[in-house]
């Protein structure tokens, strides 16, 4: 009896051991170094593009906060952090000296979209594996052009034909290096870069995607519609609006 007790113990802590050895291995073969971090295949690339946290639950909302779109009550107004609370009552130093997290979410974005497009090119997909670069290219494309279109929206004058070329816009990154000075560009080109990156998006997505969360022709014919109509481009506004609503005509049930 005694040696059976003895051995019911020692095996499960024999078990443990191993597990934990297996563990171990495991850490061992993850990437030190940084060249065991690059982007080597088709798949790398789509999981970078897959991260809902960095392209859909992170985006700029200060300019949601800002508009008629939301009521906070006055007596509610105290639990409300600094940023949000100064860019709700519209305050003329709406930061006060912190971090804008919605101008630093926005630029990682842009950098994951640089380095796809970038790995895109260096790997040689479009001849290799044209079906799966129309649609990886097309997903980046589209999370550049709408990171841009979130900033300029809120760091930057409002779009006039008459002063876009000289009104200064935001940095305009068109590389992952994150060590790169960027000046800033004029409002002009800021908007020309947008609807160049979401042109080519549109012409590269399909219609549906595999998920919810992946961009297709239509999200990129509706951010077309949204940025002309920043541009007081009311006729090309409509056009890709338009377009959207012929192609689906379904509406999203948000009731649980």
């Amino acid at each position: 009896m005694r040696i059976t007790a003895k051995i019911s113990v020692v095996i499960p802590a024999i078990l443990l051991i191993l597990l934990s050895c297996n563990k171990q291995n495991e850490w061992l073969d993850e990437p030190r170094k940084k060249e065991e971090l690059t982007i080597k295949s088709v798949k790398d690339m789509q999981e970078l593009l897959n991260n809902t946290t960095i392209f859909n639950t992170s985006m700029p909302a200060i300019g949601l906060i800002g508009c008629d779109n939301i009521l906070v009550k006055d007596s509610e107004l105290g639990r409300v952090n600094v940023i949000e609370k100064n860019a709700y009552l519209w305050t003329k130093d709406i930061y006060e000296g912190q971090i804008s997290t919605d101008y630093f979410t926005a630029y990682k974005g842009i950098v994951y979209a640089n380095v796809v497009l970038e790995s895109l090119k260096n790997l040689k997909i479009e001849s290799n594996d044209p079906a799966s670069y129309r649609q990886i290219s097309g997903q980046a494309c589209f999370y550049r052009a709408y990171m841009y279109s979130e900033l300029v929206n809120l760091f930057c004058k409002a779009y006039n034909s008459a002063t876009a070329n000289t009104d200064k816009g935001i940095c305009i990154k068109r590389s992952s290096d994150v060590n790169q000075i960027v000046q800033r560009s004029s409002v002009l080109e800021c908007y020309s870069q947008i609807l160049e990156d979401a042109t080519t998006a549109s012409s590269l997505l399909g219609k549906t995607g595999l998920f919810t969360t992946q961009p297709t022709k239509l999200s990129a014919w509706g951010l077309l519609a949204r940025v002309y109509l920043s541009m007081n481009n009311y006729e090309k506004s409509f056009q890709f609006a338009d377009s959207v609503v012929k192609n689906n005509t379904q509406l999203i049930d948000f009731t649980f």
